[in-house]
């Protein structure tokens, strides 16, 4: 009898054998003895006596070192596969205190557990002992004496079956696998006519039937299944109640439909590819298209809702209707994680380039598109601002060289630069795109002071706080209600818009204006309260009303009326900077004059202070005569006063 050994511990890793204190082989001592299966078509009322329904299993445990296991009983499990790796068992039994003698043991596969497999196609035995992991490699299994014997059902001569030999309801309908009509004698053409209306079982040919009645049918009478097997394997089934399933979950089928196929309702549990070949299905559903035809179109009521076109684009068509607040109204929903919406292109970021645009009957209403450093640059706007900017700087520094400012005016001049001059650095290292639009502002919802005070389009309103009114005096902010913004912020919720208004910050908007109005002219409020503004020519604006401005006219009416003129909103420091120069140069001026009249009253002070020693000089020379004449009428009276004693002194 050959032997040979097979290392079944080649796949454990090192820490399982760290961990378990055998690695088991198997040596096999002779073969496994296949005894379960019969002839495929027999007549006999029960399998053959003498043929058991078991396997027999002889073989030796050994250790990794080829030491056999010790003597004693053990609890081995065996499983049948069908495949060499993975797959599940389809046969499993456990046998407990199997006796073990210096490694050897002896045991019948199904004593436990019968074996309900069929033994038509290749099998793997998997062994494990105890808790410990199966044995590894599977042992296949090979064909024996009583399977070889299975060979003679397939040399059965004529005639050899007769139906002395056939006991009654021996055969049933569902194990006859084929038959040869042309062998079944004693039947008339005569009586298959007779019968054809009966239910009587029909006979069909392998190589094709003659039906002429329109009744013949293939199928079942009862409530059974129809099953349909190529090689024993069952490839579809037919319940009672129509179900049909292709393969099994062991043998499963490739369905393939060469031409047009009609399906009512398609349920695909798995995969589905459509012009692409099974192994190269990537989805669930994967299409593929070749050549003009679109690839992808889902209709409703004969009408496209969803098109996938060849050219790549896809579109959809909706009527859905519905408010503004009501994500149900709109027909292209998102309902994403943490983001929501992201759109590349292929091209570079520039005007020429839209991400996104917005359609009505008319035409193109907006878009978001890209920009460039070029195209920022080349926007009159920002040239001017640029220029601008750079006038600023130069003056500055003229202005501080001539020692023309005060510390405090360098010091507000210098950030004044430096915010403006991270603004453009600012703008240009943010490029990516614009927003355009037929409207013209930038707005957003500001609540009212008062829920019950009325505002319309183009009302000037201070802002207090964050909230509006009509009032103006000591406002934060004077601003003015827009009319169509391009872009509304701080959108309340849609019951509480009543409590709101549109207010424009920034761009052009509609102002109510008093009065002639020319364009360059400041837009201030009338000071009435009543949300309509006057114009004020550049030269007459004061410090104070450049804090009421709204904005500065770009357009012209020489009515006296009420309208409603294009204003430019937003804080233009520009010309904040015209004015606050135009100030400077008239101090600047005035300090020239104040220079000269100091000049003058120097002048004059020191003339003064020669006019005023000349005088005290003059005064000293006074008092030195009035002195000397003081003295002389002294001396006079003290010679007469002399005379008048010699007199006395004569007589």
């Amino acid at each position: 009898m050959r032997k040979r050994f097979l290392n079944l511990n080649k796949s454990r890793n090192s820490e399982q054998t760290m961990k378990r204190k055998f690695n088991f082989g198997i040596l096999i001592a002779g073969v496994l003895f296949l005894t379960l299966t019969a002839p495929p078509i027999s007549a006999q009322k029960k399998v053959q006596k003498g043929i058991p329904e078991v396997i027999n299993f002889d073989g030796v445990i050994v250790d990794a070192n080829g030491k056999v296991i010790k003597t004693g009983t053990y609890d081995f499990t065996f499983s049948l596969y069908t495949a060499s790796d993975k797959a599940a068992p389809v046969w499993t039994e456990s046998q407990k205190n199997v006796e073990v003698n210096d490694g050897a043991i002896s045991v019948k596969l199904g004593s436990v557990n019968p074996l309900n497999v069929k033994f038509n196609r290749d099998y793997y035995l998997g062994i494990k002992i105890g808790m410990k992991p199966e044995m590894n490699p599977r042992l296949p299994l090979t064909s024996v004496p009583y399977a070889e014997r299975t060979k003679i059902a397939e040399e059965v001569p004529d005639a050899s079956i007769t139906q002395e030999k056939i006991a009654d309801n021996a055969i049933a309908d569902e194990k006859i696998k084929s038959v040869d009509y042309k062998k079944i004698t004693g039947i008339s053409e005569a009586e298959n006519d007779a019968n054809a209306d009966k239910e009587l079982p029909d006979y069909w040919r392998r190589h094709g039937n003659y039906l002429d009645t329109g009744k013949e049918w293939l199928g079942t009478i009862n409530d059974r299944n129809l099953v349909v097997r190529t090689d024993s394997v069952q490839r579809m089934l037919i319940d009672p109640y129509g179900k049909i399933i292709m393969g099994t979950e062991q043998d499963s089928v490739f369905f393939e439909v060469i031409g047009k196929t009609t399906l009512c309702d398609v349920y695909v549990k798995n995969f589905m590819g459509v012009g692409v070949d099974f192994a190269d299905t990537k989805a669930k559903l994967h299409i593929n298209s070749k050549g003009t035809m679109q690839p992808f179109v889902v209709a409703y009521d004969g009408d496209p809702v969803f098109e996938v076109l060849s050219n790549r684009r896809v579109q959809t068509k909706s009527v859905l209707t519905g408010d503004e607040d009501d994500v149900a109204g709109y027909p292209f929903y998102i309902n994403g994680g943490d983001q929501g919406v992201a759109v590349k292109i292929s091209g570079s970021s520039n005007g020429s380039h839209n991400y996104v645009s917005f359609w009505n009957h008319d035409g193109m209403k907006g878009r978001i598109e890209g920009q460039n450093a070029g195209e920022y640059l080349a926007d009159p706007i920002n040239i001017a601002h640029d220029v601008w900017l750079g006038a600023i700087i130069t003056a500055g520094v003229v202005a501080a060289a001539l020692e023309a400012l005060e510390a405090p005016d360098i010091v507000a001049l210098g950030a004044e630069i430096i915010y403006w001059t991270f603004e453009n650095a600012w703008n240009l290292f943010h490029l990516g795109v614009t927003y355009e639009s037929g409207s013209g502002d930038y707005a957003e919802w500001l609540e009212k002071i008062n829920p019950q005070e009325s505002f319309g389009i183009g009302d000037i309103v201070g802002v207090y706080g964050g909230k509006i009114s009509k009032q103006t005096k000591g406002a934060d902010k004077i601003m003015t209600v827009s009319t169509s913004p391009v872009v509304l912020g701080n959108m309340p919720p849609k019951e509480k818009e009543v409590f709101y208004e549109k207010v424009a910050f920034k761009g052009q908007v509609p102002v109510k204006v008093s009065g002639k109005v020319n364009k360059g002219d400041y837009v201030i409020p009338s000071g009435l309260n009543d949300g309509i503004g006057i114009a004020v020519s550049p030269e007459m604006m004061t410090a104070e009303e450049y804090a009421k401005t709204i904005g500065k006219a770009w357009a012209s009416s020489q009515s006296e009326s009420v309208k409603l003129v294009n204003v430019a909103v937003g804080m233009n420091l520009r010309d904040l900077a015209v004015a606050v120069q135009r100030s400077f140069n008239r101090n600047k001026a005035l300090q020239k004059l104040l220079n000269e009249k100091n000049k003058e009253i120097l002048s004059a002070a020191n003339d003064i202070s020669a006019l005023k020693s000349d005088l005290e000089n003059g005064n000293r020379k006074l008092n030195a005569v009035e002195n000397a004449v003081r003295a002389a009428k002294m001396s006079e009276r003290q010679n007469d006063s002399n005379f008048k004693i010699q007199t006395a002194g004569s007589k």
